[in-house]
């Protein structure tokens, strides 16, 4: 199982720097990659429905609705990064088209979820799982060193060549974790949009 330090000390094999013995020693590649781990981690998350990082709940709506346009209001989570699923709604399978009214069903204003959706709110999302490294995909956690190393290749290395080396080897595996992922998830068909049932 990995942890916060192999996470790192694979980012810095990368780069051909010296590992660390614990994420909190005051040594330059710690204290680096301590300033920037957790919200390099949490952009990681929030840019796909990563499966691992996955997880459920049904909310209760708030006692104060919002001022107008929605009927309920819902806290979010605290370790909520990105709606995957809102009731039988996928998020990233949303169709909007110029001339009709938006198909996302609700909207994300600060830490509330916006909807005219009754209680109970059934929320898929992607949490925050920055905390624990070993519920991580072994994909991502490759993908992730990789950015990481890419992120801390400047100020360690000064070197380039060994950063573009790095975005490429990111990018290589941001793309297989991606099509792994895109595997395990369930297809979700496209609505009609206005081209198909304009002929009906």
């Amino acid at each position: 199982m990995a942890s916060r330090t192999d996470v790192i000390n694979r980012a810095l094999i990368k780069l051909g720097a010296p590992t660390i013995a614990d994420p909190l020693e005051d040594s330059e590649q710690a204290v680096k990659a301590d300033a920037v781990f957790d919200t390099l981690l949490r952009t990681e998350l929030r840019m796909h429905p990563w499966s691992f990082a996955i997880t459920r709940t049904s909310l209760a709506p708030l006692s104060t609705a919002p001022a107008y346009e929605w009927t309920y209001a819902y806290q979010l989570p605290s370790d909520f990064l990105r709606v995957v699923m809102v009731n039988d709604y996928w998020d990233f399978a949303g169709v909007r088209e110029a001339t009709d009214a938006p198909s996302v069903p609700y909207t994300v204003e600060g830490r509330q979820l916006l909807t005219n959706f009754a209680a109970p709110l059934r929320l898929r999302y992607v949490q925050d799982v920055s905390a624990d490294p070993t519920t991580w995909d072994a994909i991502f956690l490759e993908a992730f060193a990789c950015r990481l190393g890419e992120e801390l290749c400047e100020t360690l290395t000064k070197s380039a060549a060994k950063k573009a080396t790095m975005e490429t080897d990111y990018r290589q595996a941001l793309r297989d974790a991606r099509r792994v992922n895109a595997i395990e998830l369930p297809p979700q068909p496209l609505p009609d949009n206005s081209w198909v049932t304009a002929r009906y």
